[in-house]
């Protein structure tokens, strides 16, 4: 592992969720993320936690355990609950339209998240998602990304 962990246990609370997505996305500004995919992950870890709140727990009392770490190419985010334990299709709303609600945090996570994916627990569940940093290539072209 390289770069700084975050790493935090607390209760599903609504409240919470956006001092998790910042302290993420500030995670992923200092290991030099830009602007746009630290919002993107930031975004995704939201809309993943307001999830977990809204189907795995039904708006119940529950806890979920989030961390992130660097592993020098890139950011991994894992958030577990103990909740109903049912596996989202994370591709079932691909042509959702966008002036319905509810349905649009997996089809960001899909396509703003370079993996994802959603694995059972005893109880609960594990969802992991990555995303690779990619960094401007020294020859000052800056429409060629490359990965770190």
């Amino acid at each position: 592992m390289t770069g700084p962990k975050y790493e935090m246990e607390i209760p599903a609370d609504a409240k919470l969720i956006a001092p998790v997505r910042h302290a993420i996305e500030e995670q992923a500004h200092r290991l030099g993320f830009d602007e746009t995919a630290c919002g993107e992950i930031g975004l995704c870890v939201n809309e993943a936690m307001a999830n977990v709140i809204r189907h795995a727990y039904h708006g119940n009392a529950g806890r979920l355990r989030v961390e992130s770490f660097f592993d020098g190419e890139s950011l991994h985010v894992r958030i577990r609950d103990w909740g109903s334990g049912v596996t989202p299709d994370l591709y079932a709303k691909k042509d959702k339209n966008p002036f319905e609600a509810g349905g649009l945090g997996l089809v960001c996570m899909g396509r703003l998240m370079d993996k994802v994916s959603f694995t059972p627990q005893d109880v609960g569940m594990l969802l992991e998602m990555t995303r690779r940093r990619r960094v401007l290539k020294q020859d000052g072209d800056e429409n060629c990304w490359s990965k770190a």
